[in-house]
C-alpha cells in the first residue's frame, strides 16, 4: 500500500553560461531535442502524446496554426530519430497492444456547422489500419461537441472517446456503436471502466460513477482542479493541482499519496509498482518517483518549453509540449548515458528591409481602383549568438491580409549555412511577399525560428517588428513611358510599353464604375486592342507584369 513517504531528493545542478545558453547536466545524463519545423507546418502546437512499448514516443500537434489548421502525428525513437509522420486529426492518442489509436476534430474549414470527429488506428510503423468519421456525413444539429478530450481502449476492447459533453463508443474494428450526450456541470475529460455496467467519468472538478447508459449514480467534488484520473486494480488515482489522492470504486477517499503546495502538478503515470508524478516550480520541472519499498525520489530538470506532458521509459525522461517560439517540440534526458554539455542555440534577428515595392489595386471594387496591397522583396540579417555553428533556421513573416482562416504569412527554411558563433548573415527571401495596404504606415513583423532544428530558450531577440511608410514604388504613373493612342479612340487602341517584351503580363481594362471590361495577355511591347464594342466613356487600362503595375486612362468616343 502506498502512503506518504519522506522525500529523498536526488540533487542535480545546472550551470548556465548565459552568453551561450549552455547547460551542463549532472552525471549520467544525455540530452536531445526536436521541433516540428516543416515549411508546410510553420507554426504549430502540441495536443497529445503516448509512449509505445518503451521504445517509441508518439506526439500529436496542430500545424499551420497561422492559417487554416491541419494536424500531424509524429513518432520518434527514444534517441530522437523521427521514424514517421502522418497527417490527420489528432487531439487525443492512446497506445495498446502494439497499436496506436487517435481521435481528432475536423471543423470543415470556413463552413459553419460542418464538423465531425475522426477515429483512427495505426500500427507501430504509422500505417493506417482503419479510419472512421463520425458522423459519416458531417452536418449541423448534433447535440454535443466533437473535440476529443480523451481516447481509451477499455476492458471490453471497445474504444471510448470523450468530448466536453459527450461519449462516442466504437468496437475494436472502428464501427461506431453509440454516441451519447452527458449532462455534467463541467467538461468531461476522461472515462474509465469499473465493470461491464459501471464507469468512472472525470471532469475538471468532479468524479462521477455511472451505469452503462451513463446515468449518474454517485459523485465526489474536489476543492481543487482535477487534472487526470486513472483506474488501477479497482483503485482510482486522481491528480489535483497539488495532490495525488487514492479512492475506492465507491468514490471514497482512501488516502493522499502525495502533496506539495509549492509545486503545480501536471501529469502522472503508473508503471508497475511505481508512480511517476510531474510538476512545475518556477522554471524547474520536478519529477517524483514513488516506490512502495524505498519511498519518493525527486528529479529536477530545466523547463525548456511549455511542457504539457511527460513519459518515463527506464532511465529516459521525455517532455512534450510547445516551444517558446510556437512549434510542437520534445526533449529527452537519459540518466544512464555519460554526461555531455547541453549546447542550446541562440539566434537573433538584427534587422530587415523591404524594397522593389509594387502596388496592387482592388480591381473588384467599383470606382477608382484603390490600392489594397503591395508586393515587395525583403532581406534580413541574423546573428548567431550560440556556442555552436548555425547550420539552419526558419524565417516567419507575419503579414497583414488574408480571407477567413487563410491568414497572410510567409515561412521558409534556410539550411547549409555554416555560420560560426558571433557572426552575422544577410539573406534575401526566396520569393516576393504581399502585404495588405490601405495607405499610411504598414507594420511588418519578422521572426526567426528553430535554429539547427532544435529548441531555443533565449527567444527574446527572435522577433522584430517595423513600420514602413511607402513613399515610392516601382509602379509607373501617368507620365510613364507607356502610352495609349489614339486617345480618344473609336475602333482600336495601340498600347506601347517599351521594355515589357521580356516580361510576362496581362492588360485589364476597367469601366469607370470599376467593373472589368476586357482582359488580354501581353505578347510584346506594342499591342493593338479592339475597343469598338465599348460604350463611350472613360476607361482605366492596367498593365501588370512581374516587375511593375501601370495604370493609364483612355477615352472611347465614337
Amino acid at each position: 500500500m502506498y502512503s506518504l513517504y519522506e522525500a529523498k531528493t536526488l540533487m542535480r545542478y545546472f550551470f548556465t553560461i548565459l552568453a551561450f545558453a549552455c547547460l551542463f547536466p549532472a552525471s549520467g545524463q544525455y540530452f536531445w531535442s526536436r521541433l516540428d519545423n516543416k515549411e508546410s507546418h510553420n507554426k504549430s502546437h502540441y495536443t497529445c502524446h503516448a509512449l509505445m512499448e518503451d521504445s517509441m514516443i508518439v506526439v500529436g500537434g496542430v500545424t499551420n496554426t497561422v492559417q487554416c489548421e491541419n494536424h500531424s502525428l509524429a513518432a520518434y525513437s527514444l534517441s530522437g530519430e523521427l521514424l514517421w509522420q502522418n497527417a490527420g486529426s489528432f487531439d487525443a492518442v492512446t497506445v495498446t497492444s502494439g497499436s496506436i489509436f487517435t481521435a481528432g476534430y475536423e471543423g470543415g474549414g470556413d463552413v459553419v456547422g460542418y464538423e465531425w470527429m475522426t477515429l483512427s488506428k495505426y500500427d507501430r510503423n504509422g500505417s493506417v489500419i482503419f479510419q472512421v468519421d463520425y458522423p459519416e456525413v458531417p452536418h449541423d444539429g448534433y447535440p454535443f461537441s466533437f473535440i476529443p478530450n480523451s481516447i481509451e481502449v477499455l476492458e471490453s476492447d471497445h474504444i471510448f472517446i470523450t468530448a466536453a459533453d459527450g461519449i462516442i463508443r466504437a468496437n475494436a474494428y472502428g464501427i461506431i456503436l453509440s454516441a451519447d450526450t452527458v449532462n455534467l456541470t463541467h467538461d468531461l475529460t476522461g472515462i474509465q471502466q469499473l465493470s461491464k455496467n459501471s464507469f468512472i467519468l472525470t471532469t475538471t472538478d468532479k468524479l462521477y460513477r455511472s451505469d452503462s447508459s451513463y446515468h449518474l449514480t454517485d459523485s465526489i467534488t474536489f476543492g481543487h482542479p482535477l487534472l487526470k484520473s486513472t483506474l488501477n486494480n479497482d483503485t482510482i488515482f486522481s491528480l489535483l493541482d497539488h495532490f495525488l489522492i487514492r479512492l475506492d470504486s465507491n468514490l471514497q477517499i482512501i488516502d493522499t499519496l502525495f502533496s506539495s503546495q509549492d509545486v503545480n502538478l501536471n501529469a502522472f503515470e503508473i508503471r508497475g509498482n511505481e508512480i511517476w508524478i510531474q510538476g512545475f516550480q518556477n522554471d524547474v520541472i520536478k519529477v517524483y518517483q514513488m516506490m512502495e519499498a524505498t519511498g519518493t525520489d525527486t528529479l529536477e530538470f530545466d523547463q525548456l518549453m511549455e511542457v504539457n506532458g511527460f513519459s518515463v521509459a527506464d532511465t529516459t525522461y521525455i517532455f512534450t509540449g510547445t516551444s517558446y517560439s510556437g512549434q510542437t517540440g520534445l526533449y529527452s534526458y537519459n540518466l544512464k548515458n555519460d554526461p555531455q554539455p547541453i549546447l542550446l542555440p541562440d539566434i537573433e534577428i538584427i534587422d530587415f528591409h523591404i524594397d522593389s515595392i509594387v502596388i496592387q489595386y482592388a480591381d473588384w471594387i467599383k470606382g477608382e481602383l484603390p490600392p489594397y496591397a503591395f508586393m515587395f522583396d525583403s532581406e534580413f540579417t541574423i546573428r548567431n549568438n550560440g556556442p555552436d555553428t548555425l547550420n539552419s533556421f526558419s524565417i516567419y513573416y507575419d503579414l497583414r491580409g488574408g480571407f477567413n482562416c487563410g491568414q497572410n504569412f510567409h515561412f521558409e527554411n534556410h539550411s547549409g549555412l555554416a555560420l560560426p558563433p558571433g557572426r552575422d548573415l544577410t539573406i534575401k527571401t526566396e520569393r516576393r511577399l504581399s502585404q495588405e495596404y490601405y495607405g499610411g504606415n504598414s507594420n511588418i513583423c519578422v521572426e526567426v525560428l528553430a535554429p539547427n532544428g532544435i529548441l531555443e530558450i533565449n527567444t527574446g531577440d527572435n522577433l522584430l517588428c517595423k513600420s514602413f511608410e511607402i513613399t515610392g514604388t516601382n509602379e509607373v504613373s501617368e507620365n510613364s513611358n507607356m502610352s495609349i493612342y489614339p486617345n480618344p479612340a473609336s475602333q482600336t487602341i495601340v498600347v506601347s510599353a517599351p521594355g515589357i517584351e521580356n516580361d510576362q503580363g496581362t492588360i485589364t481594362i476597367y469601366g469607370i464604375t470599376g467593373h472589368q471590361v476586357a482582359s488580354f495577355n501581353c505578347d510584346g511591347n506594342q499591342m493593338i486592342l479592339p475597343v469598338n464594342h465599348m460604350a463611350d466613356g472613360i476607361y482605366l487600362l492596367k498593365l501588370t507584369s512581374d516587375r511593375e503595375a501601370i495604370v493609364k486612362r483612355f477615352v472611347v468616343r465614337k
